[in-house]
């Protein structure tokens, strides 16, 4: 009988384990803890990665992972050679073209460089558009020219340009090659016969401004000699392997007293007839390689269609790919666009970009290519840019930013 009525008292039934039983108790702990060790070092170790691929940083790592993985070494040359050897960045159709522009300053800087390679793989830059020839007449490359190399017109300690062209292609990015064509005021006073000179006085060359006020000398589009110099100097930069050789400021000088200036025999002729004979004997000297030339011009000179600067408007010359600048800060406050007018550009980057490419999709030849520059200000702007010329079916796009930081 129970001692404490209505309560049931649990008696002690405590076992007593024998010697085996204990052992097998001490490896059965043994084995929880390590594998609660293993457990944790395992969750440790994929912590990180899962994270960073929530955080959208693991696309960066595979991507940059894909480019070192095709990196290969090149021997360094003196000269620029012709470029024959495959690499990952030929064969890019031109509908797949994701560019940015590289100023002369980056190019000529390792560390700059090395950073605009980094920067094209974390952002899906496929093409880079080299300044290797300024509105100065400065080059920015170990050129073989002769005539560049008499002038003065290489800079000291310039790179190799073959060698750079290798380094971009083994990270996947092909190469535009951009020059100024005419706006050269340094060949044009210093190769004879290549600048445009005053009508009353053909032994005093042409400037477009007072001298006082920064005035300078251009190449004539007329002259054999200037277009001689260009010449040389676009089948250099195909034979150093750059995919496209991009010719900007192709038109006659812009700027004051253009009505006092001589730029030679053909003046007789349509300047829009003497523009189209540099392009075509452009295209001709890259005809022997696998180039292929771009014609660029400012959007805004589409929309003046100065005759005295193009003879007409820009999309009426016969280039087989054109480059239009489609800046929007570059614009005055109020633009008018066929039957579209926009009041503050900058601010309209969508609106302009559209009206600029529906204008140019029903100017220009259908075969025409059309590869434009949008601005890289902020990324509103570059991505309302490129809403706008996929809207037109338009993929393809030059990113810009005057510092080449992306």
């Amino acid at each position: 009988m129970s001692d404490f009525p209505g309560f049931k008292i649990k008696r002690n039934k405590r076992k007593y384990l024998t010697k085996k039983q204990r052992r097998f108790a001490v490896v059965k702990t043994v084995a929880s803890v390590l594998g609660f060790c293993v457990l944790f070092f395992f969750g440790y170790s994929i912590a990180e990665p899962v994270m960073s691929f929530l955080n959208g940083d693991m696309r960066k790592r595979v991507d940059a992972a894909y480019a070192s993985s095709q990196t290969a070494s090149q021997a360094p040359s003196s000269q620029p050679e012709e470029s024959s050897s495959a690499s990952p960045a030929q064969g890019l159709s031109f509908s797949d073209i994701r560019a940015a522009f590289m100023p002369h300053d980056v190019f000529i800087n390792d560390d700059r460089f090395n950073e605009f390679i980094a920067q094209a793989g974390s952002v899906g830059i496929n093409t880079a558009v080299i300044e290797l020839k300024d509105e100065s007449g400065i080059i920015y490359y170990r050129s073989s020219v002769s005539q560049a190399n008499e002038i003065g017109a290489v800079v000291e300690d310039a790179p190799n340009l073959s060698d750079r062209i290798a380094a971009l292609s083994a990270s996947g990015i092909q190469t535009i090659a951009r020059i100024s064509t005419f706006e050269d005021p340094l060949a044009a006073r210093k190769i004879k016969g290549a600048a445009a000179r005053y009508s009353k006085d053909v032994t005093s060359i042409w400037l477009d401004n007072y001298e006082t006020e920064g005035g300078k000398p251009w190449i004539s589009p007329e002259s054999g000699e200037g277009v001689g110099y260009i010449t040389s100097i676009v089948e250099e930069l195909a034979k150093s392997g750059a995919s496209y050789v991009m010719a900007d400021t192709l038109h006659y000088p812009k700027g004051k007293g253009l009505n006092l200036a001589y730029f030679g025999p053909k003046s007789s002729d349509s300047r829009q007839n003497v523009l189209n004979g540099v392009i075509a004997g452009l295209e001709s000297a890259l005809s022997s390689t696998k180039a292929k030339l771009i014609v660029s011009y400012n959007a805004q000179d589409y929309l003046t269609k100065d005759a005295l600067v193009y003879g007409g408007a820009p999309s009426e010359l016969n280039a087989a790919i054109i480059a239009p600048k489609i800046l929007p800060e570059s614009f005055p406050e109020n633009i008018t666009i066929g039957t579209v007018t926009i009041s503050g550009p900058a601010q309209m980057p969508y609106q302009l970009t559209l009206a600029f490419a529906e204008s140019f999709q029903e100017d220009i030849p259908p075969e025409t290519q059309v590869l434009p520059f949008v601005s890289y200000t902020d990324e509103g702007t570059q991505a309302e840019q490129i809403k706008a010329l996929n809207e037109c079916s338009i993929p393809q796009s030059i990113l810009y930013a005057a510092d080449g930081r992306y």
